[in-house]
């Protein structure tokens, strides 16, 4: 059964505050990591205090500036409580990552590639976990890297086991069931507890998380890849990957991928729920 994302408003940390980013953390269990365990090589790790780690997870969301070309992560809000997290950005900026065996372990491609996205955690608040919040925040990963050019991305979540207990503190990386109903598919399986999952956009053949939305300022973009080719071609006449075409009205357009659309509608002001 498909968890229905439409409780959950989806944000670029960029258009959050910090205050907001700092209470998915602080009633989290990546308090102490402030999401910045994957951004530095493990040399520089432990000379980094907690307050180190905060200001750095400040500078790279740029929390507070909308305008910001870009951001971390995105932030889930239920209503206008702040609630989860996930950390989705390019592979590159993640400067731990390519020494990871478990990332790599069977796959030979360039670790540089700055055209692949990666999703590295993803957190609910304590109160709100069992709610099913982390499903619209790992669908919201594949809309929000395609439309800023990503190519691919990726995910490392956990496979869990029915009857095995798990601590939150394990699946700070998701669960593969999660990223599974957001589109995700498995490239390689590296332990017997840890899985690669991946979406390339060039060459999608499946679905992707049709419910998915991302909300920036006054723009949503919603992900829509149920569509056939004489759809496409029907759009305005246009089919071409990376076109951006108008319909329907002054405040909707449409930006054609392979196989894919992604729907930007223009609101009057900013939508908080």
């Amino acid at each position: 059964m498909r968890h229905e994302p439409a409780k959950l408003t989806v944000v670029p940390a960029n258009q959050a505050s910090m205050a907001d980013i700092e209470t998915v953390f602080t009633g989290g269990d990546q308090g102490n990591c402030q999401c910045q365990f994957f951004k530095v090589r493990d040399f520089q790790w432990k000379s980094l205090t907690r307050d180190d780690r905060r200001a750095r997870l400040r500078e790279q969301t740029g929390s507070g500036h909308p305008e910001a070309a870009a951001t971390s992560g995105l932030i889930g809000y239920l209503g206008a409580e702040p609630v989860g997290w996930v950390a989705v950005e390019p592979r590159v900026n993640y400067p731990r990552l390519p020494w990871v065996r478990t990332v790599w372990a069977g796959r030979d491609e360039d670790k540089d590639d700055d055209g692949v996205w990666a999703v590295t955690c993803l957190i609910v608040r304590k109160e709100h976990r069992r709610r099913g919040f982390t499903y619209p925040l790992a669908a919201a990963t594949a809309p929000f890297a395609l439309a800023r050019g990503a190519k691919a991305i990726e995910a490392y979540p956990m496979i869990t086991e029915p009857g095995k207990e798990i601590i939150w503190n394990e699946l700070y990386r998701g669960s593969r069931k999660v990223f599974a109903e957001a589109g995700f598919t498995e490239v390689s399986r590296p332990s017997k507890r840890r899985v690669v999952m991946r979406i390339d956009f060039l060459s999608l053949s499946a679905p992707l998380c049709p419910t998915s939305r991302v909300v920036v300022g006054n723009l949503t973009t919603l992900c829509c890849c149920q569509v056939s080719n004489h759809h496409m071609q029907l759009i305005n006449g246009r089919s071409e990957a990376g076109g951006a075409v108008d319909c329907f009205a002054d405040d909707v357009r449409m930006t054609v991928m392979p196989r894919c659309l992604l729907v930007h509608v223009q609101h009057d002001r900013p939508q908080v729920d």
